[in-house]
């Protein structure tokens, strides 16, 4: 099934000269923790991809393989933050403990 494109995002990744708008693409990202850089190197991938091929779909499909076998994808990671209720500690973020507790809650049912 065929996911329909917008006409920008079709213009964004077959078009070089227009350069990526993270924002556009950010879509794809896995609950928007992904960086400017691995945001702009997945619209080089699809647009690079997508110009070869002359698809726009195929270009997108290399760009969402890419995203699918990287290791934040694969692997459970936390991330840590600062505590403000106790200096000098540390503190999963916001995501890491919805994370965690998603996890948890399909793992439990009942």
């Amino acid at each position: 099934m065929l996911i329909p494109a917008s006409r920008s995002l079709r213009r964004l990744v077959m078009t070089p000269a227009l350069g990526p708008s993270s924002r556009a693409w950010g879509g794809f990202c896995i609950a928007d923790r992904c960086s400017e850089d691995e945001i702009l190197s997945s619209v080089d991938a699809a647009g690079t991809a997508a110009r070869g091929l002359h698809d726009f779909y195929a270009g997108v499909s290399v760009s969402l393989a890419e995203m699918l076998i990287s290791p934040e994808f694969l692997f459970r990671f936390k991330t840590m933050e600062p505590d403000p209720a106790s200096p000098g500690h540390e503190r999963m973020d916001g995501f890491s403990k919805a994370s965690e507790l998603s996890f948890f809650l399909w793992k439990h049912d009942s």
